[in-house]
């Protein structure tokens, strides 16, 4: 077998106030895993500048993979124009994944991008780097015990590219990365793009390896930025305990329907400083319309849990989901007021397509009180813009974003208002 020169490019993400928090994990796990098998990787941003339009000179790679986010659709479009248009001594394959490929297929297939994959890309990628590929568009999903397989993520290898990624929390400002306890998710959300998806769960040993690593690099807090660590209290306790013994915080996302106090006590006993979780709406028919499975009572009482644990809460809000009105929004305003959350983020809904809304719109379902207006790419833009682009029976799209500014202004969470930047990060050393 002939080595490689494999190239995985990450895209910037300018909609973000500071897309230089969290690392992408997925170009890491594929990296290391391409890599175990003899080829050379390297990962690369595709503009040192979002606003960039011209890509550095990859001639010398053989494979070049995109993973691609569908906000980041036009800087892949960027990429595969101009590097099918630079002469080169050797034919290079060009491969699109991530969540844009897995959803939004027939768009690229309509451009020049030789392999399409859609899934986990592991495999994929590695069957198109060695030859043996045979259709253009790849599905995979890895089960449990291919997972269980896949090498803990190398990230002192990769070192040069991950410390770009600022990112520290805590009371005395740790210095942070990212960790993740599993992929899937059991619940239905009609508007998610992962919802009822294969669930695969980090075996703990492989955890611990990881977390060996993690601290090697000089962390000391860990945000676990997956769906699934809250959702079962038996599976977290293992992880729990294992960052207690080294001394690791870490923040985490949570979810109502499954917090108790025994659970709330855990996470607090453990080091976990911060948890996120999706409220979505403070009006229970708003939750209802999106198959949420949670009651609003069950949002304010996972908030008073933890805010009596001290730990920190930011709630993750939208507005514009099916059947919105102005008396839905104030219930939402009324949650951020009165629930006590620390903290929020509060979007406009995009209905993207993979999401039970945007196919039922798609198929000319009349039961769902939206209306898509023009197809978008970010749920919000640099420094905290927004856009709107549905409607509902009782509100027009402008209405939605004067609603969303608003409430904004009005509250001025921290999500919304400081860069999360941390130049202090640059100090953290290999030891």
């Amino acid at each position: 077998m002939d080595k490689k020169k494999v190239l995985l490019i990450s895209l910037r993400s300018p909609f973000l106030d500071s897309d230089r928090v969290y690392p992408p994990l997925g170009l890491l796990y594929l990296a290391t895993y391409v890599g175990q098998s003899g080829h050379e990787v390297d990962i690369e941003d595709a503009f040192e500048n979002p606003q960039e339009q011209i890509i550095k000179d990859y001639s010398d790679y053989d494979v070049i993979g995109v993973s691609i986010m569908t906000p980041q659709k036009e800087q892949a479009q960027k990429i595969i124009n101009q590097l099918k248009n630079r002469e080169t001594d050797k034919k290079q394959i060009l491969v699109a994944g991530g969540p844009h490929a897995q959803f939004y297929t027939s768009e690229l297939e309509e451009e020049n991008w030789d392999y399409i994959v859609k899934g986990d890309g592991e495999k994929p990628l590695l069957d198109i780097i060695e030859g043996r590929a045979t259709e253009r568009i790849i599905s995979s999903n890895l089960t449990q015990e291919e997972y269980n397989k896949l090498p803990v993520p190398n990230r002192i290898k990769f070192w040069n590219f991950l410390k770009k990624y600022t990112h520290t929390f805590g009371n005395d400002k740790r210095n942070a990365t990212t960790f993740l306890s599993g992929k899937g998710c059991p619940m239905g959300c009609t508007f998610c793009e992962n919802a009822r998806t294969p669930i695969r769960q980090t075996p703990i040993e492989k955890a611990k390896k990881e977390f060996d690593e993690i601290q090697r690099l000089g962390f000391n807090a860990i945000y676990i930025i997956d769906d699934l660590f809250t959702i079962s209290i038996d599976n977290v306790k293992p992880f729990a305990e294992e960052l207690k013994k080294r001394d690791i915080i870490y923040k985490c996302n949570g979810h109502a329907k499954f917090m108790t106090p025994e659970f709330a006590d855990l996470l607090a006993d453990t080091g976990c400083v911060e948890v996120g979780f999706g409220v979505e709406s403070g009006s229970q028919k708003i939750l209802d319309n999106v198959n949420k499975q949670t009651t609003v009572e069950q949002c304010y009482e996972f908030v008073r849990l933890m805010n009596e644990r001290e730990i920190r809460v930011k709630s993750f809000l939208m507005i514009g989901l099916p059947g919105e009105t102005y008396e839905t929004i104030e219930k939402t305003e009324k949650f951020i007021r009165e629930s006590g959350t620390d903290d929020f983020q509060l979007t406009i809904y995009t209905p993207y397509k993979g999401t039970a809304i945007r196919d039922n719109l798609d198929k000319g379902c009349k039961e769902i009180d939206l209306v898509v207006e023009k197809e978008a790419f970010a749920h919000f833009r640099t420094k905290g813009k927004s856009e709107s682009v549905v409607r509902t029976n009782a509100l027009s799209s402008e209405q939605i974003l004067q609603e969303r500014n608003r409430i904004v202004e009005k509250y001025k969470p921290a999500s919304h208002t400081k860069s999360r930047e941390d130049p202090s990060f640059f100090n953290t050393s290999l030891k």
